[in-house]
């Protein structure tokens, strides 16, 4: 077993400042709104063949300026005529939204018109066929907002669109990302040759060995990295492999002495959040081991999570750090909740409780079979798990209004409808969140309290 490791321990740092960039000035030059013109056509719009539709630029009407993009429907028209305009991606976000403006005249009812967005490669896309425009309307705004992958989004494709008959106009756009401008927002940069040399330098020059031949030595090594993360807000524990001694030790000891020196105050876990609520709630009469084995995902395994664990549990540790998971939380969570709420003699939030309990656990046939009174049936497991989703937060908002919604019930509430956001999404054909999205937003939720700092 090698006992020295080099730890690049600087390296997420030195690419942080080669990563974000304030946008080139030619963002201030979108041509969102067709003013910009290029001989008799609006400048970066360009005109593809569309059998059956014909577009191009209306200098007489506009929602303002002196300029829209118009599609009108030939005789033939049979599929659909688009607006497209092409904005190169990179930028670092998590949202992107479309605004704009279209007015429509005799949108045929066996088609529509609407605003389309796409983030290429297969990022997201969305074209309001869920929101038909039909017939005639006036200038009217419409707008809709999706999710943002910063690190796979390569251009932004958007525009207006006409399905079937008629003729629609559309008219100063904007994409925003995180409610920020484009020109506002930083962007990915590539890395040149020359960049990723000058990357490479700086690791070499900011590296340093970790001796782990003994506890001492180990602890007097790991102090440059330790100070170097002493005032950051998240700290990230990646690892080389699952279950790899060196790491896991590597590992512990860094999380301990961030608590014990840096006021570190939340470790999380790549871990079902009800899991290691229960852990949490049974570390003190349980064995370790059994509660490990019980509830920690087979990766944490280890011996070196057991030192932790038997660490941690301490009261004096335990009375200064949260420990958290970030996964989906199926099992449990309602449990939980119930059991919070178990003394609360209220008949609305009772009933919400129990709706709640019924649709996390029900098959859909015993739901529906429960609740065919309230109107309401779901028709397939995803409307169910939409269900569970929408009563969630049916039971914050009661709880709010009531004044009972404590931290922890807020917690538990906000969990259970991060663990079910993707039944209500594929319930209403909206884009599903990967699974690393959902648990950055838990990440999100319990670092918004401006002490705490996190352990990941």
């Amino acid at each position: 077993m090698n006992t020295k490791l080099t730890i690049l321990h600087l390296i997420f740092f030195s690419l942080i400042s080669f990563t974000t960039l304030s946008q080139t000035t030619d963002l201030d030059k979108l041509n969102l709104d067709f003013e910009i013109m290029e001989g008799n056509s609006a400048k970066d719009w360009p005109e593809f063949e569309s059998p059956g539709y014909e577009k191009g630029l209306d200098t007489l009407i506009a929602f303002s300026g002196n300029n829209s993009g118009y599609i009108e429907s030939k005789k033939d028209a049979k599929t659909f005529g688009a607006l497209s305009y092409y904005i190169p991606a990179g930028f670092i976000g998590d949202k992107i939204k479309l605004t704009g403006y279209m007015k429509t005249e005799n949108v045929s009812s066996d088609g529509y018109a609407g605003l389309w967005l796409r983030v290429d490669p297969r990022v997201t896309f969305y074209n309001m066929a869920d929101r038909q425009i039909k017939g005639t309307n006036d200038w009217q705004k419409y707008e809709f907002e999706l999710n943002y992958s910063s690190g796979n989004a390569q251009a932004i494709v958007l525009g207006g669109l006409l399905s079937g008959r008629g003729k629609i106009w559309i008219d100063d756009l904007k994409v925003t990302i995180d409610g920020k401008e484009l020109q506002d927002v930083d962007k990915m940069i590539e890395l040149t040759p020359e960049l990723k040399l000058s990357v490479i330098r700086q690791i070499q020059d900011s590296k340093n060995d970790l001796d782990i031949s003994n506890e001492e030595k180990l602890q007097e090594s790991l102090t440059p990295l330790i100070e170097s993360l002493g005032d950051k807000k998240i700290v990230a524990i990646g690892e080389d492999t699952h279950g790899t001694s060196e790491y896991y030790k590597l590992r512990e000891a860094i999380t301990k002495r961030l608590i014990t020196e840096k006021g570190f105050s939340v470790v999380v876990l790549e871990n079902p959040y009800d899991d290691i609520e229960v852990l949490n709630n049974h570390i003190k009469e349980e064995e370790i081991s059994k509660l490990m084995r019980k509830h920690l995902f087979s990766i944490y395994q280890t011996e070196e999570m057991k030192s932790f664990l038997d660490w941690y549990k301490i009261d004096s540790i335990r009375s200064n750090v949260a420990f958290k998971g970030m996964d989906d939380s199926f099992w449990v969570s309602h449990e939980l909740l119930k059991d919070k709420l178990s003394e609360i003699q209220d008949n609305e939030i009772l009933q919400l409780i129990e709706r709640l309990n019924d649709a996390a656990t029900f098959s859909v046939r015993k739901y529906n079979r429960k609740y065919k009174k309230s109107g309401k049936k779901a028709r397939n497991e995803n409307e169910l798990g939409a269900f569970t989703y929408q009563i969630a937060i049916d039971l914050n908002d009661t709880l709010e209004s009531k004044g009972l919604l404590t931290k922890q019930l807020e917690e538990y509430l906000f969990n259970i409808k991060n663990t079910y956001i993707n039944y209500f999404n594929l319930a209403n054909k909206k884009p599903i969140q990967s699974r690393d999205e959902i648990m950055a937003e838990r990440i999100a939720y319990l670092a918004k309290d401006p002490d705490s700092k996190l352990i990941v």
